[in-house]
């Protein structure tokens, strides 16, 4: 797997995932096992206009993309999480079933964050 080939997954996989899971809880959060919370905000989003349902979908995948965006920031060194002057460099490695190593954020590479940006955001 290469980098490219890593956030086309990450995409699909983590961010529309999360965004659809989101949404699913949304329309349909009506059970007794669901928080009172959700059921409020499922009782005021299906109260909603189709069109504002859809920017309420736009707003979810926007948000998703946004903490994805920030991680692959942190991976690739251009956003901190430490607080002290020292900082950790990350590198994020693919490693196949016959034991082949890549790395995902080589220093001379396309940084992940950006590669995420240039996909589309649907």
């Amino acid at each position: 797997m290469n980098a490219h080939e890593f956030i086309q997954a990450v995409k699909l996989r983590v961010i529309d995932a999360a965004a659809d899971g989101v949404l699913k809880n949304l329309k349909t959060s009506h059970s007794r096992s669901s928080t009172i919370a959700l059921q409020e905000i499922s009782k005021w989003f299906n109260g909603l206009s189709n069109s504002d349902q859809r920017h309420v979908a736009k707003v979810v995948q926007m948000t998703a993309h946004s903490a994805a965006f920030g991680l692959f920031c942190v991976i690739d060194g251009v956003r901190v999480v430490e607080s002290g002057p020292e900082k950790s460099e990350f590198r994020l490695m693919a490693i196949s079933a016959n034991g082949s190593e890549t790395t995902l954020n080589p220093d001379d590479g396309e940084m992940l964050h950006d590669l995420l940006n240039a996909l589309d955001v649907d």
